[in-house]
């Protein structure tokens, strides 16, 4: 049977301080600052499985969303104008 080993070891009264390699060091280090900012998760959490139907919702439920406020010409959407930014596409509807 084999376990997986920790990214660090903790203190242990009977060995004395544990000793970290310059990788444990920061992984500790990192570990610790998200404890204080409350940045971790709960253990108990789930993630949502329609993330991004979730995310469109928020999104939509407060007004009127970017291209409904200004519709572009032919090809509507954001990426598509960013996209063809070099091309004659965007000089003929700029």
């Amino acid at each position: 049977m084999t376990f997986v080993a920790p990214n660090y070891l903790k203190d242990d009264p009977w060995f004395g301080p544990a000793y970290f390699s310059l990788h444990q060091t920061e992984y500790k280090l990192a570990y610790e600052q998200a404890v204080a900012e409350n940045l971790l998760l709960d253990a108990n959490s789930t993630e949502v499985e329609n993330i991004h139907g979730v995310m469109y919702g928020i999104a939509t439920s407060h007004g009127k969303t970017t291209i409904q406020l200004d519709p572009l010409p032919t090809f509507v959407g954001g990426s598509e104008r960013v996209w063809m930014s070099g091309s004659s596409y965007n000089a003929q509807f700029a």
